[in-house]
């Protein structure tokens, strides 16, 4: 019945809402207010019909970015759209993920802004579900929503609801909010969608008045904290006892009650609404109309857009504060336009961002982006995606391999999916699928194919009449890889051992099947390709397929070294972090739990009375940074019984961060050395971010001191050089003997690493030095380049010198693309530098030599690295050789990636300012088509 739950007012009710909004000014701007993006790579893949996840990770003019986007087709009758909440406690923060697996959405992103301090929780803004009023509330001005109305238009508009609640006709009673926990209770109303009786509340809220409203009339009114039921038929209103005095003679026991809400659109035909914070897009353009969150800070953000026609929906998340950047007000405004939207607004952001999806090439529900800080923060809501369409019988089948290169011999397991008429994942009956290749003679072991031939190779399952394939290619071993050849372990520790191995023909690809001895047996053993170390010191794990042979070095034992004692405060700035306005404290340097003049940090700190997580930080200024290889973080820690969870921040080379605990129940008196393993995916070096203590649930008010003192770390132990036997090696069939004069249409190129000693004192036969070592670099060269640092002035009318900036040249047929990372990456150095794969594929070059003053493996983001070699690879799938050429160091090294060369051509002088006996220029020689080098020692 209509007044059992919300009345929603007609149109001819609306009133215009009063707005105090933040930020009252919208313009235009350039539509791509985020600048270019200079190179992308795209991942679709569908989740229903209708609706896709597409994964983008691209540079543009603020370096790399990571940008996850779902596309909803909202005219797609079997889709929906939808708030999601925890399946528990109304107002009960729970992560996204669990959210979305509870209501059983296929994907979901975090949804409205919420006050962190109070749990339970409400949202700010309004929620409707099916039609129906879940909560609302006046407050909060500039705040928009994201609505869907009954003919499934989606739309985005600002509203501030009224609500109106009369008693036998007479508004004599304002109501705040519906269904929303607050600081304070002036007046809100609660039914059944959030509570069924007060008790709660009146733990919480003592003085509470509740007037139950049932079946359209007023039952009862409550005197102090009497705890009441919430009506089937009805709602109550509850307000604070010193608002509710001024109701009593006016709302009364037996009066007639109707609760309406109203605003500037007809809230009767809206069926989905949940609110964010202020617009980004307004019909094509930027805006900061509205609640602007944090406009120029870059961090991850979730936004929610619809397209210019209202078929589309668009709810994108872009990751930050680890490897990708994050993105400002304004360049998440371009990002949504870009993608698609026409209107957009903002999410819950920070932290908060997350994006789960159960998509047609994954076994289920996943979070598909980088949470910030590691793992998934609880919140109070979101959206999510749901399939209408009953399950239905599999009517075609998608078939998932797991690789498309593979080595002779190697597995391949293919996972054949079924989908139905609306592309979603059913199941196929038991022995239905029949599985062959055009390999005849590879091995079938249920749905894991052995090929026995090099070459391409089509592997096929097919279910109820119909067939889908998939080419792999199938490679013939020449090396195998590991991804570290040096293990330092402690006693105790395992490590996965994972490979790559790489071809005669010079391509990469996952390798399995490996065969293991380790050397001598007393240092451990390998099971299921982890490696237990178990004793000894040193020696080598030996590891092969038949022939093909590689040795993985291995130290049993570490070492404590002291990273920072305190001692020097102006060396070590910090600061008080809390988790919210309800955590107080300070941060401070003491030398009370010590010797006079031996500091250490103190963190004192006070929480309030709440079942909520709170955290009280030492946030450190400039990130400590621990030298390669550590194995734990070692620290001193004095409390006085404080009890909480201990714990340390720490991210990685990559950006990504990852919380190390230290005690997760802080009890002991005075000091005690705690350790905080540091987990093996981390990418070294690894800096320490922040020291914590935190509290799951609190009702201890007091305030607490705890201490820091004598950071540290566990190393691994300096165990010599290991001999073992030599590794197989592929044969670089581009290395050839180039000791004779170019002839014949050939052309030598010759490149230099750094040939700069910085140093303000040099020898006196410093330009000697330079001469000799360069003499046959310049011989028989049709083009020499300096590819390094240089101060020699006068290099030759043919030649190319290093500058430091991005340069495009042609010469002839080969093109020199140079870019620095002297930033640690590309992307963070100079992000257009990224626009040289376009300008690469577009140019009539045969030849491309790029050259770097950083080896790509040692990028700081191992995302960029793996970016820049597809980069550079879909360049070489254009037709052209493609040489990536470093000058990092003074070692000179190469290697073969996908069918790439990678060479460092090192300097002339010694990180110790010595000249580098080793010293060698690289020899490239050209003819048409076809290219080869040789390095060439200087004498």
């Amino acid at each position: 019945m209509e007044n059992l739950i919300v009345k929603k007012l007609k149109k001819s009710l609306i009133i215009p809402a009063a707005a105090v909004v933040v930020g009252l000014s919208i313009f235009s701007m350039p539509q791509r207010v985020y600048g270019s993006v200079f190179y992308e790579s795209r991942v679709k893949e569908d989740i229903l019909k209708g609706v896709t996840y597409e994964r983008s990770t691209q540079v543009g003019e603020s370096g790399l970015l990571d940008v996850h986007v779902l596309k909803i087709d909202v005219n797609n009758p079997n889709v929906k759209i939808s708030p999601i909440r925890t399946a528990g406690v109304y107002g009960t923060k729970e992560n996204v993920f669990d959210m979305a697996a509870q209501s059983g959405a296929v994907a979901a992103v975090n949804g409205d802004f919420f006050d962190m301090n109070l749990s339970p929780a409400t949202p700010f803004g309004t929620v409707i579900e099916d039609g129906k009023i879940i909560s609302a509330d006046m407050e909060y001005d500039g705040y928009a929503t994201f609505f869907i109305d009954e003919g499934n238009n989606p739309f985005i508009e600002y509203v501030k609801p009224e609500i109106i609640f009369t008693n036998n006709g007479e508004l004599n009673m304002k109501v705040h909010a519906m269904n929303k926990y607050k600081r304070d209770f002036s007046a809100v109303y609660f039914d059944r969608s959030a509570i069924t009786n007060t008790a709660e509340l009146d733990k919480k809220f003592p003085d509470l008045v509740k007037f139950v409203v049932e079946n359209g009339v007023i039952t009862y009114v409550s005197k102090g904290s009497e705890t009441v039921e919430v009506p089937e038929n009805g709602y109550i209103i509850v307000a604070a006892a010193t608002y509710a005095q001024y109701f009593y003679n006016s709302v009364k026991v037996g009066h007639t009650a109707e609760i309406k809400v109203q605003a500037r659109f007809d809230f009767d035909a809206i069926e989905t609404a949940i609110g964010g914070a202020g617009k980004i897009l307004e019909n094509g353009n930027y805006s900061n109309y509205g609640y602007v969150v944090g406009p120029n800070g870059r961090n991850p953000r979730t936004a929610i857009g619809v397209s210019q026609d209202k078929s589309t929906v668009y709810m994108v998340v872009v990751d930050g504060r680890n490897h990708s950047v994050g993105a400002t007000h304004a360049e998440m405004a371009s990002i949504l336009l870009r993608e698609g939207a026409w209107n957009a607004m903002h999410l819950d952001g920070g932290g908060s961002s997350t994006m789960v999806a159960d998509t047609n090439e994954r076994n289920g529900l996943e979070v598909v982006n980088s949470v910030s800080g590691g793992s998934m923060r609880k919140v109070v809501n979101g959206i999510g995606v749901f399939s209408e369409a009953p399950l239905g019988a599999p009517v075609s089948l998608k078939l998932n391999i797991s690789s498309d290169k593979v080595f002779v011999g190697n597995p391949v397991t293919l996972s054949p999916v079924g989908l139905d008429e609306n592309l979603r994942k059913t199941s196929l009956p038991e022995g239905s699928i029949t599985y062959f290749s055009d390999d005849t003679e590879g091995i079938w072991k249920e749905n894991v194919f052995y090929p026995s031939k090099t070459g391409l190779a089509l592997v096929k399952a097919t279910f109820n009449g119909f067939t889908e394939e998939q080419a792999i290619e199938v490679l013939q071993l020449a090396q195998i890889v590991p991804l570290r050849d040096s293990l330092k372990m402690s006693l105790g520790d395992s490590y996965q051992l994972k490979f790559e191995g790489i071809s005669t023909t010079g391509t990469s690809a996952p390798i399995e099947n490996v065969n293991y001895e380790v050397i001598p047996a007393e240092l451990g053993e390998v099971t299921d390709n982890v490696f237990h170390a178990k004793g000894g010191k040193s020696g080598y794990i030996k590891c092969y397929i038949g022939d093909i042979v590689t040795y993985i070095d291995v130290s049993i034992g570490t070492e404590k070294r002291w990273v920072n004692n305190f001692n020097k405060p102006e060396n070590t700035p910090i600061e008080f972090v809390a988790s919210g306005d309800s955590v107080k404290g300070k941060v401070f340097y003491s030398d009370a739990p010590n010797a006079p003049g031996n500091n250490a940090i103190g963190l004192e700190y006070s929480f309030s009375a709440s079942d909520a997580t709170q955290a009280a930080y030492v946030q450190f200024k400039n990130p400590i940074t621990f030298a390669d290889g550590i194995d734990a973080m070692v620290i001193s820690a004095y409390g006085l019984n404080n009890g909480g969870w201990l714990r340390a921040k720490v991210t990685d080379a990559n950006g990504d961060a990852f919380l190390l605990d230290l005690s997760k129940d802080f009890n002991q008196k005075g000091w005690t050395q705690l350790e905080g393993k540091i987990p093996q995916e981390a990418v070294h070096p690894i800096k320490l971010e922040r020291l914590y203590i935190a509290a799951l649930s609190n009702t201890d008010l007091s305030a607490k001191t705890i201490y820091f003192d004598d950071l540290g770390g566990l190393f691994p132990a300096d165990m010599g050089v290991i001999q073992k036997p030599q590794s197989t090696t592929y044969q670089n069939p581009y290395i050839a003997d180039l000791s004779s004069a170019p002839q014949n249409g050939e052309m030598d190129i010759t490149i230099a690493g750094d040939t700069l000693l910085s140093s303000k004192e040099k020898p006196e036969n410093y330009a000697e030095i330079q001469n000799k070592a360069l003499a046959k670099f310049r011989t028989n060269s049709s083009y020499i380049i300096y590819a390094g640092e240089t101060d020699i002035e006068n290099t030759g009318g043919n030649s190319y010198k290093w500058t430091g900036g991005y340069n495009f040249t042609i010469k002839d047929n080969y093109a020199i693309i140079q870019m620095s990372a002297a930033k640690g990456g590309i992307a963070s150095t100079n992000p257009k530098s990224w626009g040289f794969v376009s300008q690469a594929k577009a140019s009539p070059a045969n030849h491309v030599i790029i050259l770097l003053d950083k080896k790509p493996s040692n990028l700081s983001s191992s995302v960029e690295y793996e970016l820049f070699k597809k980069a550079v690879n879909e360049i070489k799938l254009t037709g052209k050789n493609v040489i990536v050429i470093s000058t990092e160091g003074s070692a000179n090294s190469s290697q073969i990636v996908d069918g790439i060369n990678y060479i460092n051509v090192g300097g002339l002088f010694n990180g110790d300012k010595t000249v580098n006996s080793n010293f060698s220029t690289l020899r490239l020689r050209i003819k048409g088509t076809d290219i080869k080098y040789q390095f060439e020692k200087s004498n």
